[in-house]
């Protein structure tokens, strides 16, 4: 059985040097990558290599998917976005980036957040979700 306590001692304990070395932005893109890290140590010492594997399988895992939620999937944050500048241009906050410029930067955005969102998930919800709903409900 998969320890969800012993996940956010790992987390925690992986992810405090990366914090305590540089506070700040920088290390919220590097801890993305702590709970996959942390979640492939304790699958490999309690299911070896064909866990690993099952655990890292299951990131593309899209069959599990229901339909219904293919909609919020991909069209919940690109509105909030397009929201938020929108807000902005109104109550006339300087924008960072010119709209030209998101051309270039939305996709390049998209790429590096899904590769983040996998290592969280792997970690979070690959690892930690099903013991504590065996536990509790959602």
């Amino acid at each position: 059985m998969r320890s969800p306590y012993r996940f956010f001692v790992l987390v925690f304990a992986l992810s405090a040097p990366i914090w305590l070395v540089e506070p700040g932005e920088w290390p919220i893109t590097a801890a993305v990558g702590v709970p996959l890290v942390a979640s492939l140590i304790l699958v490999y010492r309690a299911e070896g290599l064909r866990g690993v594997r099952n655990h890292l399988a299951r990131v593309f895992d899209q069959w599990k998917i229901r339909p219904i939620w293919y909609v919020p999937l991909f069209v919940l944050a690109p509105t909030l976005s397009l929201m938020n500048y929108l807000i902005q241009r109104l109550i006339g906050v300087p924008l960072h980036a010119e709209p030209a410029n998101l051309l270039v930067t939305i996709p390049l955005l998209f790429v590096l957040f899904f590769v983040l969102g996998i290592g969280e998930e792997a970690g979070w919800t690959g690892y930690a979700t099903d013991p504590l709903q065996a536990r509790w409900s959602a």
